[in-house]
């Protein structure tokens, strides 16, 4: 039972790797996405309470992640944009399992649905919540 907890763990560091360095940048990749952390954490902060509960935390990182890989800026993503040049048949499989209507790409509702990537965000969250408050502050987020 340790081993998938470790694993999972692992996945959220990897995960939570990707997502600083989308959220560290102040000019995302595509115009379309000129949002920056501060304003995508304000976004998905509901009650305004400028901390995000575990459920607004899922927003964030699926939002910051979501548009890390969108290269194009169109707002869904292929592939190749989410598992690169060199994917897999694993990746093909996992794909086609998150693009829940076949059109062949992944809208930001399908990439965030996908109960996989749930357990690790929660991972995430926890990891990130340096002072164990169960919720997590705009310092958490960009703390070294």
């Amino acid at each position: 039972m340790k081993q998938p907890a470790k694993a999972f763990g692992l996945a959220a560091l990897a995960l939570c790797a990707v997502w600083s360095t989308a959220c560290q940048s102040n000019q995302p990749k595509q115009a379309k996405h000129d949002s920056t952390q501060k304003q995508i954490f304000h976004e998905v902060d509901a009650n305004a309470d400028d901390q995000l509960d575990p459920e607004e935390f899922h927003s964030y990182f699926y939002m910051v992640s979501f548009w890390h890989h969108d290269e194009d800026g169109d707002d869904r993503l292929t592939i190749i944009e989410w598992a690169g040049d060199e994917r897999t048949g694993e990746h093909e499989t996992l794909f086609a399992e998150m693009d829940e209507d076949g059109n062949g790409w992944l809208h930001l509702e399908e990439y965030s649905s996908h109960s996989l990537r749930t357990v690790t965000v929660t991972n995430a969250f926890f990891t990130l919540d340096r002072n164990g408050d169960r919720v997590v502050m705009l310092d958490e987020l960009t703390a070294d």
